[in-house]
Parts: C-alpha cells; sequence; structure tokens
C-alpha cells in the first residue's frame, strides 16, 4: 500500500502540466464515471459492509442516509451545509446541532448520499426523493 506524504496533488499537476485545481477536478470527475459504471448492487453491498453500526446500535443511523429525514430537517441540513467550513473536523457535530434527534452520524451519512444523488444528476440519472 502507498503511504501519502502531501503534495501528491502537486507532483501529479507538475507531471501532467496542469494546475493543481485542474487536476483535482479532473479526479474527481473520474470518479463519478467509475461510481456511476458501478454495479448498484456493489455499492450498496460495501457501504453494508463498512457501516460502523450493529445490530444492538440504538441509534437508527443504519436506515437509508442515516435513519428517515423531513422535508424541513433536510432543508436545515442544506442550509448547514451552506454555511459550514468543509475543513471544519466538527462541521457534522454543529450541523447535527441544529437537527433535533439527529447524530454527527446521521448528518455525514445524509452528505454521503447527497454526494451520490448528485452525481447521478450530473451523469443524466434521475434521484427520487422520500420524505417520512
Amino acid at each position: 500500500m502507498t503511504t501519502l506524504q502531501g503534495g501528491e496533488w502537486e507532483s501529479i499537476s507538475a507531471t501532467v502540466g496542469r494546475s493543481v485545481d485542474d487536476v483535482k477536478i479532473h479526479a474527481y470527475r473520474y470518479l463519478v464515471l467509475l461510481q456511476a459504471h458501478a454495479p448498484r448492487p456493489t455499492l450498496e453491498s460495501q457501504s453494508e459492509h463498512s457501516s460502523p453500526c450493529s445490530a444492538s446500535d440504538p441509534e437508527p443511523a443504519c436506515g437509508p442516509a442515516g435513519g428517515s429525514w423531513t422535508f424541513e430537517e433536510d432543508s436545515v441540513f442544506e442550509r448547514g451545509l451552506a454555511h459550514s467550513d468543509e475543513a471544519d473536523p466538527d462541521r457534522w457535530a454543529k450541523i447535527a446541532g441544529l437537527l433535533p434527534g439527529k447524530s454527527a452520524r446521521q448528518v455525514s451519512l445524509r452528505y454521503q448520499k447527497l454526494v451520490a444523488d448528485v452525481l447521478r444528476v450530473e451523469l443524466g440519472g434521475v434521484v427520487v426523493v422520500h420524505y417520512s
């Protein structure tokens, strides 16, 4: 396994003669294409195996996107995302603080689902949202 030392983006950008931002955008688009072509059951089974939840866990974070969400909760979640710093290590806890009954883990799972949905839309897919 390769150990990352930092500076990899700069090294790649120097090698290919592009800016770091261009290299990151290209990498992101490539990742989107890979995820779009992965069979859906594979993606779902991977997320099940990597779930931090256990059968005895009282928190309902193991359901789709960390439990059920209402339209109002989604609106608060999206406003929290818009007003939070991506680099803040407490980002999910701070957003969860705006959502009574939601944990940082549930907020993080919701974000992961949002990212996957955005990728599907960008690739021409359709996303159907169901609220509780």
